[in-house]
């Protein structure tokens, strides 16, 4: 138990709300709720919307049972490190097998999600050719510096809102590249704090 005392918290009594959000939500505001009731303030992560041109998904043919599939989109909403993903990659082989590249892809993007909110980038919106990041405070110096990495692929759109644009590549696996870009752009911001 994660919670010494925790009493009848997972308990009969709190059976329903544990089946109707999953273990792993149901720890996440169940931490939340005793850093409120100790007076400590919940530090908000900013949400980020990912409209991505891949394949992102579960199938039914994967996965036949739909609550099996929402169980499993709970638990993929909430990856946050690559060890959270490698967990569910092991449990989806052991269930169903083989993981498909689009269940795969949902995994990576979810990842890159959870990165771009440690950033605080509020939108990631790709098109044909460009992927356009909006975070929610810019920081000059490490997109900057990103820039230089990324030769050119990276341009700054300065307007009331800052914005950046990443030029794809011929064969960029986006999720995949989004994950490293905003890991790097982490790394280089310890450098300015």
């Amino acid at each position: 138990m994660e919670i010494r005392g925790a009493g009848n918290l997972l308990g009969a009594e709190q059976h329903g709300h544990l089946d109707a959000v999953g273990y792993d939500l149901y720890i996440k505001l169940l931490n939340e709720a005793v850093l409120e009731e100790k007076g400590e303030t919940v530090k908000e992560k900013p949400e980020c919307t990912m409209t991505l041109r891949c394949d992102a998904f579960i199938s039914e043919k994967y996965v036949p049972y739909s609550a099996q599939r929402m169980g499993l989109y709970k638990r993929i909403a909430m990856i946050e490190t690559p060890e959270d993903k490698d967990d569910i990659i092991d449990e989806l082989i052991d269930r169903f097998g083989d993981v498909p590249k689009q269940t795969y892809d949902l995994l990576t993007v979810a990842l890159a999600r959870s990165a771009a909110m440690k950033c605080g980038i509020l939108t990631v919106v790709e098109d044909t050719t460009d992927i356009r990041i909006n975070p929610s405070v810019f920081d000059f110096e490490v997109w900057a510096e990103l820039s230089d990495e990324y030769k050119g692929r990276i341009r700054v759109l300065m307007s009331d809102t800052p914005a950046v644009s990443i030029r794809k590549q011929k064969g960029d696996n986006v999720p995949e590249l989004l994950y490293n870009l905003f890991m790097r752009y982490l790394q280089i911001l310890e450098k300015y704090v």
